[in-house]
């Protein structure tokens, strides 16, 4: 459920956050650039104000992060926090609530529209769902499950409807997508959290799901490796996606984007939402009227990573700047943000790439949880002299 400023449901930290909205707005623009260490530094206030750590206060690099992160703590449309604060309305935005549980039904939900690129190395640009040249479209909801005996959030789904892909049969050895993932690691000892980066360090750079066809055939020949730094060492390391707790699937027909049969992607990965990370979501939630999360997601157990480890997608709108968490952006403002990518960048085999082509660019957005459960994915429009994320692939 999604609500402007000042309605009367709003609680009372809330309003904390309503007043710094309204009283303190930037009248800035773009999506990079110094914006980008302005909305930090009004995030940091707003952290300081409800009592959390620098560990507990995510540290984004661009605006649509920061954005996205306010209004996700405000249970806000992100376009009402881009008013309150003075900054253009220049993103796409999508939310959906809470699915009862999964498989999820992505036919009922609201995605982000692209029109991607038909060749490797080509660009991505968010356009309107009514927009006819779309060629992509990204879901992105919360489904339920029991944690304690208690019925909660506690996996993230994601789907792609790909109007590119019509040929329904896998080459083997096909590179078949990429997808980026916000992943971290949770230690049970310390009850710390790494986010998983990738080989070019955050925030430029995370963990990448590779889904590769391991015979000729359909949807069941494919298979999939996670690769990032999963240790904090620098060093990359793979691990087969189900030993993450990480399932995806892929099938070919019409949707309700599409009459037209192509090929729909998903993507489900468990969440890693905490009491101890994460205090805002587990408040009373005036908005849901009940709440959230009573007990603490942990994500996945993952023997791969050792003894009480678990992996899982974070609330926050990632990649963060740096680990650990809490790490701030360097340099400080004014000076720029370091480069940073999307939180969900996906390319995939299309008709036109060929059974041994690179992966086409087709979605690049961010994602970010409310504290009432929805899910709202954002992708930000380019502005002359503000640079925007990119994506590895």
């Amino acid at each position: 459920m999604r609500l402007p400023l000042g309605s009367a449901a709003i609680s009372a930290p809330a309003i904390v956050i309503a007043i710094w909205l309204c009283t303190v707005g930037q009248a800035l623009a773009g999506d990079g650039g110094s914006d980008a260490g302005d909305v930090q530094s009004f995030l940091n206030g707003v952290c300081g104000d409800f009592g959390l750590t620098q560990a507990q206060c995510p540290q984004l690099p661009t605006v649509t992060q920061g954005i996205l992160e306010l209004a996700g703590w405000l249970n806000a449309t992100p376009e009402a926090v881009r008013q309150g604060q003075g900054y253009p309305n220049n993103a796409f935005v999508a939310g959906n609530v809470v699915a009862p549980q999964s498989p999820v039904a992505f036919s009922n939900l609201t995605p982000l529209a692209f029109v991607g690129s038909r060749t490797a190395g080509g660009t991505v640009m968010p356009v309107a769902l009514s927009d006819a040249n779309a060629t992509s479209y990204f879901y992105a909801v919360l489904s339920n499950g029991a944690v304690g005996g208690y019925t909660q959030p506690t996996t993230l789904n994601l789907g792609f409807d790909y109007l590119l892909r019509t040929i329904p049969t896998f080459v083997a050895n096909q590179t078949v997508a990429k997808i980026s993932l916000p992943l971290v690691v949770r230690y049970a000892t310390s009850g710390s959290e790494l986010f998983v980066c990738g080989s070019l360090g955050c925030p430029r750079s995370e963990a990448t799901l590779a889904i590769t066809a391991a015979c000729t055939g359909g949807p069941t020949c494919l298979a999939g490796k996670i690769t990032g730094d999963f240790f904090g060492t620098g060093a990359q390391e793979t691990f087969n996606a189900a030993d993450l707790g990480v399932t995806f699937s892929a099938s070919f027909g019409p949707s309700a984007i599409s009459a037209a049969p192509h090929a729909t992607f998903t993507v489900q990965i468990p969440l890693v939402l905490t009491a101890g990370n994460d205090p805002l979501y587990f408040n009373f939630n005036n908005i849901a009227n009940t709440t959230v999360w009573e007990n603490d997601d942990v994500g996945s157990t993952a023997a791969v990573l050792g003894q009480g480890a678990s992996i899982g997608t974070p609330p926050y709108s990632a990649p963060p700047c740096a680990n650990p968490a809490g790490t701030p952006c360097s340099p400080p403002p004014p000076a720029p943000p370091p480069p940073s990518t999307y939180g969900i960048c996906a390319s995939f085999a299309n008709n036109f790439t060929g059974p041994v082509a690179n992966v086409a660019p087709a979605v690049a957005a961010f994602v970010q949880i409310q504290t009432d459960g929805e899910t709202f994915s954002s992708a930000p429009l380019p502005r002359a002299g503000s640079p925007l994320p990119t994506c590895p692939f």
